[in-house]
């Protein structure tokens, strides 16, 4: 019931941020492990897994990201349309 309503587009921009903060924190974080792994011996293919597990979730949360974008300003559009009244 609490979900039916239509976020606002603060609400949106909101979320936008927060999945582009998370796909430069995993993104970051991922960039130091692989740099850590890269110095081990034999190392090689977990960070040729761990690379491109990184690019799958960013991948993925840059998607919901641009659905989010496109949503928002489907809202801002219709708040910024004038109503017509006809007589």
């Amino acid at each position: 019931e609490r979900f039916s309503r239509t976020p606002t587009v603060v609400q949106i921009n909101t979320a936008i941020e927060v999945l582009e903060k998370l796909a430069k924190k995993i993104d970051d974080d991922a960039a130091r492990s692989i740099e850590h792994l890269r110095e081990s011996k034999g190392a090689d293919k977990h960070a040729e897994r761990l690379e491109a597990m990184t690019i799958e979730q960013t991948d993925s949360i840059t998607s919901v990201a641009a659905k989010l974008r496109n949503w928002h300003d489907e809202l801002a559009q219709k708040i910024n349309q004038p109503v017509s009244h006809h007589v």
